[in-house]
């Protein structure tokens, strides 16, 4: 959530930025055109800028007209953020949305508002698909450290158990039995010693 809350609230920054000359010079038809094209790319499920008065001028909500006072989704406050970005969250259509609202600013001095809303099912999806692959990898890992350890085990067993095996013969009165297996390892000297 907090990196969410980040990319959103740089967002929100960046379109005030972007727009900030074009509300400044009351140029709202420029400002119309880069709402539409911020759109455009469907990751978004709002942009709405306001001017300094409070009232709408560009809008991508339909039903919310240029020229009416901006209201604001009712919504839960999440936290406020760098920049006196607000981050919130509300409903739309029985769907989670993240707002953020960021003051546009000319030279330090504010000059109007932009209210950004990202739909959250998406980013949702994202955070279960990274758990789930987590999940897959930490089983993965187990079953892999497992199956190494059984073959690690394994290959320390057999010269264990040939030894026990040579024993026993030696025990049912075959004086005659060798081990007769050149390795070059530990067992190596063991096995010379029995055979011995």
């Amino acid at each position: 959530m907090a990196q969410v809350s980040d990319y959103g609230a740089s967002l929100a920054r960046f379109i005030a930025a972007q727009n900030a000359a074009a509300v400044l010079g009351e140029d709202w038809e420029s400002v119309e055109v880069s709402v539409q094209e911020i759109m455009k790319t469907r990751n978004f499920e709002r942009v709405v800028v306001v001017d300094l008065g409070g009232v709408v001028r560009v809008s991508s909500v339909p039903g919310m007209t240029a020229g009416t006072p901006y209201q604001p989704p009712a919504s839960e406050s999440l936290a406020k953020l760098g920049g006196s970005t607000a981050a919130t969250r509300y409903d739309v259509n029985g769907e989670s949305v993240l707002g953020f609202e960021s003051p546009i600013t000319f030279h330090d001095k504010q000059v109007g508002r932009v209210a950004l809303g990202i739909p959250e099912k998406p980013l949702t999806q994202v955070a279960r698909l990274s758990i789930t692959l987590m999940i897959i990898l930490a089983v993965v890992t187990v079953l892999a450290v497992a199956i190494a350890m059984y073959f690690v085990a394994d290959w320390f067993a057999k010269p264990v158990r040939l030894l026990s095996e040579s024993m026993a013969e030696i025990a049912k009165g075959r004086f005659d039995h060798r081990i007769a297996e050149k390795r070059k390892d530990e067992f190596c000297q063991l096995y010379e010693v029995f055979d011995a």
